[in-house]
């Protein structure tokens, strides 16, 4: 049985996200009176707390930026 769940955000904007946690429940009796195996899934909620960070540049993104200068009527 595990006895650990780990969560790890994917860096997105998002401020809420669930895990879905499946349990499932055996039984090592043989006979006609053993229940069928049980199996329910949880959802858990997850509230992520917003950082003002900045952001994760990686390999591969191009790093430019455009200006556009001109007047505004």
């Amino acid at each position: 049985m595990a006895s650990r769940v780990r969560y790890r955000h994917d860096n997105s904007e998002t401020t809420v996200d669930n895990i879905d946690l499946e349990v499932e429940i055996l039984s090592k009796r043989t006979d006609d009176e053993a229940p069928k195996l049980r199996s329910t899934i949880y959802s858990i909620p997850v509230r992520i707390n917003p950082v003002n960070d900045a952001p994760n540049l990686k390999p591969g993104i191009n790093p430019e930026a455009l200006l556009i200068s001109g007047e505004s009527k």
